[in-house]
């Protein structure tokens, strides 16, 4: 309607498509980051759950000689912290390079439509985050197999697969 028109909040000035364009933007690579974080997540909770069922007789045997499981379980979990402690340690630097050279690569009359110049000087509190995503991210992967394990009883760890020969039929 014509009230709606000419309300001072839906006059189109330079800086209100500035902003919503700049919001736009975040809010896609936001949604990218959170798919990255998922993708990340669902890789370490597959590389555990792997972890975790080839050393399940290892496991076994611990618990089977007093290890709480609760320690076993912190044991396996830090494992996982230092795997994104790891991927961390190269995925901060590498993401500043790719995105450097990524920005750089922006053509510009993509910058003159849209009124900015892309800047690669993000803020200092970025690579903590960075980092807490990382190690959070794997812990959380690797907590189901790590779960999953401590729930199982040490017999069943022991006795492993029996041989092809000595299977009942």
């Amino acid at each position: 309607s014509s009230a709606q028109a000419s309300a001072p909040n839906s006059v189109n000035t330079p800086d209100t498509l500035h902003a919503r364009r700049t919001a736009q933007i975040r809010g896609t690579t936001s949604l990218l980051s959170l798919l990255a974080l998922s993708l990340a997540a669902y890789l370490v909770f597959t590389t555990m759950a792997v972890a975790a069922q080839e050393r399940r007789r290892e496991f076994a045997t611990l618990l089977a000689l007093g290890e709480p499981p609760r320690r076993l379980m912190a044991r396996f979990l830090s494992e996982a912290a230092a795997m994104g402690l790891a991927g961390a340690a190269i995925g901060i630097p590498l993401g500043y390079l790719v995105g450097s050279v990524l920005a750089g690569q922006t053509p510009d009359y993509i910058e003159n439509a849209y009124g900015f110049s892309i800047e690669t000087h993000p803020p200092a509190w970025v690579p903590f985050v960075a980092l807490y995503a990382a190690v959070s991210t794997a812990v959380t992967g690797a907590f189901i197999p790590a779960l999953s394990v401590m729930r199982s009883a040490p017999v069943e760890g022991l006795r492993g697969d029996a041989p092809a020969a000595t299977r009942k039929r």
